[in-house]
């Protein structure tokens, strides 16, 4: 069948049975809340994706943005297949590994503990639920925002499979299989898939002459199914990811338009820092940093975006790639046994492990100034086991749930320490002898490691009885306890040619450098807990008319920075952040079925907020930048949902949302001009917070030449946001819309497709920084076209 949009309704596929009316919506089946229901009787914010996931323009889960409202899925600028996802305001940007997620994404039941590899492609996804509001009372992974849960199929039990072969514009060529066989009859079956996606980039480096942000995806796997008797189920998956992509394409943005930089822009030491003026030739002691010279390795013709040959949107000069390599092993278990009093048993394990190259070359110009190599390794494992029961009075669920992450990540920092003139720097600040001067020599930079080991435990429940035939009461409640053991190496510095990571025995002595010996190191320890919960309620007006409301609580722990260079750094840890969320909705469905209409209003508070701001380091009097609790955010607004049949051909939707969010209280130095002394930052806007969004689609499709011809299209659009926390005209992302195109024709065990996405090719800022060294950026893809062919057998 063509492709058809559910817009968080479910499918616009009219039922067909000879029991119910041909223009009827179908029933929508979910499970969040651990047992199979219809999406209307769910008393909680809910969208279910289902059949737009064979679309040939929906290529990953960030392509679903704008299918849900007040969700947001971006690509997480600087890590390969990374996202960043806020629903209602809350969301996690930073791609750094030891700051949780705010926003869960479970994949088959298992919690991702980092952004990174999370952007699945959409080949063999049965579906995706993203929940609205905290839901830690039903998931192991405790989460503050929501929850996106993909669910990829089973084995049929059947010899069959599915083929499909997508080639368009920016050299794009995508090859994904799926392969189903028995293995014992009704007992053991079999699935293998694999998935194969490619393109030559879409940004042009006039530096190398070459197209980059290329995306290279590999992922493939095996799932069985065992079902040695009617009550018992095993699943169990291994795949593996390799993932090639380049981490992006950063643009240079230094300069333009008042953009500041301490190192390249002309003026800097009397300039635009007003509570510091000439820190960094203070520093350095090297006059280059204050001029505007025509030194290409400095500023001049290649560094300044004024001089950048990088004109076009689609351009950049970067003297290096964002090059990107990713390698993931997964292993996924979920046994379930339904016992003999109607109650059930699951289990599921999960296993990830993450090994990731990441190079950034942060000016995003055409001399090289601020490389970083970072590596890292990411390995989790998880054990929950849920016991769920229901009848026709009560359901309830329990589970216990364990996770074990293990984290470690080298930097190595470059293109940089070498522009400091070592007789000075070297010397005077760090008291460098000349010997040691000549080891580092002129190409020479700077390595720093750290790691963490976490352990989370919960115990979590949730019960929903009905006190009448119409009226539901819904009591969850859940316990976390987070144990994080953080360690860091004190920075060294190398030369070039002695970079190998973890191997400090090609320092250059910082005992002389620092005065504290080489072998420095910092441990450190926390330990949280928190009891959060659910009261809700669900009433049945009608037989189609659902009236909801809940209040809950969530927790998003606290722990140590792993961004911070300085040693001291690591000891200034941050504290966990609380939220409690109220919301009210309805669910109805009108007109014999043929309109689907729910609402949702909310309002949710942050208390004790993360935020990455400056505060004065209490062990040595120096600043730090990292997340600190700042104050107090409130998010408020609504959210509506809608899909109607018109005719037996045409099908409509829309989700609109719209969020009113805004600071109570926010005392910080949030861009490190006052030395760390807190100001009061409450009249700026709450990032990744855009007041609206919107999607709107329609559907046609009707019998031609012995098959199916489908035509759908799509609109989304998303208001004005901000990407940090200080407003910087610099991070601003302007409102954007998009419209999608496909026309598609079936017929027997084949279908063609053609697709347009990004039809009018608008472009905006997958991010953009302002750090106090460079500004760049990222623009998003332009439009893209082109061709599936997939048969089924």
């Amino acid at each position: 069948m063509g492709m058809t949009m559910a817009m968080g309704l479910g499918s616009f596929a009219v039922a067909q049975d000879s029991q119910t009316p041909k223009l009827q919506l179908e029933e929508v089946v979910v499970t969040s809340r651990k047992r199979s229901e219809s999406v209307q009787d769910v008393p909680i914010a809910v969208t279910a994706i289902v059949a737009e996931l064979e679309n040939p323009s929906v290529r990953n889960l960030r392509d679903l943005e704008g299918l849900a409202p007040n969700v947001q899925i971006r690509h997480s600028m600087g890590r390969t297949a990374g996202h960043a996802i806020s629903i209602r305001g809350i969301g996690y940007s930073n791609d750094e590994k030891s700051f949780d997620p705010a926003v869960g994404v479970v994949i088959d039941g298992v919690s991702m503990t980092s952004s990174s590899g999370t952007l699945l492609d959409n080949f063999d996804i049965e579906k995706v639920e993203i929940m609205r509001g905290p839901q830690g009372t039903l998931f192991g992974k405790n989460t503050i925002a929501g929850v996106i849960n993909v669910t990829r199929t089973d084995p049929t039990g059947e010899l069959g499979g599915k083929l499909s072969a997508t080639v368009g514009n920016f050299g794009r060529t995508d090859i994904k299989a799926v392969i189903n066989t028995p293995i014992i009859e009704d007992v053991l079956a079999a699935k293998l898939y694999v998935a194969s996606l490619k393109d030559d980039g879409y940004i042009k480096n006039v530096t190398l002459d070459k197209d980059v942000a290329a995306q290279d995806y590999l992922n493939y796997g095996v799932k069985l199914k065992w079902t040695p008797t009617d009550t018992l189920t095993a699943r169990l998956t291994l795949e593996k990811m390799d993932d090639n992509s380049d981490n992006g394409a950063y643009r240079n943005l230094t300069g333009l338009g008042g953009n500041r930089s301490i190192a390249l822009q002309d003026g800097y030491s009397g300039g635009w820092e007003p509570y510091n003026p000439g820190a960094i030739i203070a520093l350095t002691g090297n006059p280059r940093y204050a001029q505007n010279s025509s030194n290409p390795e400095i500023n001049g013709e290649g560094c300044l975006a004024a001089n950048d040959p990088a004109r076009d949107d689609d351009e950049t000069s970067a003297a290096k790639e964002n090059l990107g390599e990713m390698e993931t092993d997964a292993i996924t278990l979920q046994v379930d046994w339904e016992l003999n009093d109607g109650s059930s048993l699951t289990y599921i394990y999960g296993y990830r492990d993450t090994e990731e190259l990441a190079i950034w070359p942060y000016s995003g110009s055409a001399c090289d100034f601020i490389t970083v190599d970072n590596y890292n390794e990411n390995d989790q494992e998880s054990h929950e086991i849920r016991w769920a029961k229901t009848t026709d009075s009560y359901s309830v669920v329990l589970g216990l749930y364990q996770m074990e992450n293990s984290y470690s990540q080298d930097w190595f920092t470059y293109d940089f320490w070498e522009l400091i003139r070592p007789e000075t720097a070297l010397v005077s600040l760090y008291a460098a002898t000349p010997e040691q001067v000549e080891r580092l020599g002129s190409d020479f930079g700077q390595n720093i490691y750290q790691s963490q080991d976490t352990t989370g435990r919960a115990v979590f429940g949730q019960l929903d009885y009905w006190l009448t035939d119409k009226l539901e009461l819904t009591v969850g409640a859940r316990y976390t306890q987070d144990d994080k053991d953080f360690f860091a190496r004190d920075y060294c510095l190398k030369a070039d040619a002695d970079r190998d990571l973890q191997n400090w025995d090609n320092c250059v002595n910082t005992a002389a450098l620092t005065g504290e010996g080489s072998g420095r190191t910092f441990n450190g320890d926390i330990s949280e807990s928190k009891t959060t919960g659910r009261l809700g309620f669900g009433y049945q007006m009608e037989e189609d008319i659902l009236i909801y409301g809940s209040v809950s609580t969530g927790f998003h722990s606290g722990g140590f920075y792993g961004k911070n260079q300085a040693l001291s750094a690591f000891a200034v840890t941050y504290a966990p952040e609380e939220i409690t969320s109220y919301e009210i909705g309805a669910k109805l469905e009108l007109m014999d079925r043929r309109l689907r209409l729910n609402v949702a209003a909310f309002n949710s508070t942050v208390e004790d907020l993360q935020a990455v701001t400056t505060i004065p380091n209490p062990n040595d009097g120096t600043s730090i930048s990292a997340p600190f609790n700042v104050g107090e955010v409130e998010y408020q607004g609504f959210e509506l949902e809608a899909v109607g049949i018109v005719t037996d051909e045409i099908r409509l939707s829309a989700a609109v949302g719209f969020l009113d969010a805004s600071y109570n209280n926010f005392d910080a130095d949030i861009s490190g001009r006052t030395g760390g002394v807190p100001i009061d930052n409450s009249y700026l806007e709450p990032k990744q917070a855009p007041e609206w969004t919107l999607g709107l689609a329609a559907n046609y499709s009707t019998d031609f030449a012995g098959g199916l011809i489908a035509a759908n299209a799509m609109y989304s659009w998303t208001d004005d946001f901000y990407t940090e926390e200080s407003n910087d005209p610099v991070s601003l992302v302007e409102s954007y819309g998009k419209i999608n195109l496909d026309l598609g024709y079936e017929r027997d065990n084949y279908r063609i497709t053609a697709f347009v996405n990004n039809l009018t090719d608008e472009s905006n800022w997958v991010s953009r920084s302002s750090g106090t060294l460079i500004t760049y950026g990222q623009q998003s893809k332009g439009r893209t076209f082109g061709v599936e062919l997939a048969v089924s057998f």
